[in-house]
């Protein structure tokens, strides 16, 4: 096993990461919830609520995948600098 190179297709990480960033900006950050034609001032408070919860995590959501797209990049971009230092180093 002493002649086995490890190899990462930085590539395909930079592409999955481009689709998680896609994915996440594209996440709705405004849920709709309109119950206004209540005649039920609890039920439209829950309902403001309710959608004021769902938008911020939706937020937290999209910014944990635009973040794990950042890390992928940032792997991909630290492994070709290991690459080139170690391709440096045997010449």
């Amino acid at each position: 096993m002493a002649g086995d190179q490890l190899s990462v297709d930085v590539d395909t990480i930079r592409m999955i990461a481009s689709g998680l960033e896609t994915s996440g900006y594209a996440l709705p950050t405004e849920v709709p919830v309109d119950l206004s034609g209540s005649s039920s001032s609890t039920v439209s408070g829950a309902a403001e609520s309710f959608a004021m919860w769902a938008t911020v995590q939706t937020m937290l959501a999209s910014g944990q995948i635009t973040n794990a797209a950042q890390i992928a990049r940032d792997a991909a971009a630290t492994w070709q600098e290991t690459e080139a230092l170690m391709a440096e180093g045997a010449n």
